[in-house]
């Protein structure tokens, strides 16, 4: 296989980027806040048990408490009777064992009546899950003894394959897999960070 000349090198990028550029603007287009979920929860969990918590949504976060290596569980969140959210999540089991915590935008659903369902073999897990204006360690964020400096990282959550890196408009947008409810595969959404120098991503 020949060596491309510098030159060919720019070209084959610029081709390369722009085979991207009509997923990016779809996905800029049509996600603003940086998620698309691209798969439904995964099922069949042995030994389901199913337990649920009714309450009116009065914070702007649902808070998921998540221990790595736990038992996973499926968890689906009603607002007024339908089902608006569903994934699979390693619950903690006590507050001691919270690895991080995971969090859903809720304040598309302020003053509604909500219903959050756990099933999975630990049905108690699903009196850790409630409401809140921030998530604990927000205070930390990027500060965390082994969070890496120099690579880019999601606030919290696995992160693999950046699958599109497109200039559009004055700014460079990266685009992942990402599983923002647990620290391996799953839940697979896109996840899109913004940069206007390549150094500083948001």
């Amino acid at each position: 296989m020949s060596k491309l000349e510098p030159t060919d090198k720019v070209r084959h990028q610029r081709v390369m980027w722009s085979s991207y550029l009509s997923l990016a603007i779809l996905l800029v287009v049509t996600c603003p806040a940086g998620l698309v979920s691209l798969t439904h929860a995964q099922k069949g969990l042995p030994n389901a048990k199913e337990q649920e918590r009714n309450f009116v949504v009065t914070e702007q976060l649902l808070l998921i408490p998540i221990q790595n290596g736990a038992d996973k569980a499926q968890v689906s969140l009603f607002v007024d009777r339908k089902r608006v959210r569903q994934f699979t999540a390693e619950l903690a089991r006590t507050k001691e064992n919270i690895s991080f915590w995971a969090y859903l935008d809720l304040r598309a659903f302020v003053g509604a009546s909500a219903r959050v369902v756990v099933t999975g073999s630990e049905s108690s897990r699903v009196k850790l899950i409630r409401q809140g204006d921030s998530y604990p360690g927000k205070e930390n964020l990027y500060a965390e003894s082994w969070r890496p400096q120099f690579h880019f990282t999601s606030r919290q959550g696995w992160n693999n394959d950046p699958n599109g890196l497109v200039y559009l408009q004055g700014e460079w947008h990266l685009f992942y897999q990402h599983n923002p409810m647990g620290w391996l595969w799953g839940n697979m959404h896109w996840g899109h960070a913004v940069s206007e120098d390549l150094v500083q991503l948001a």
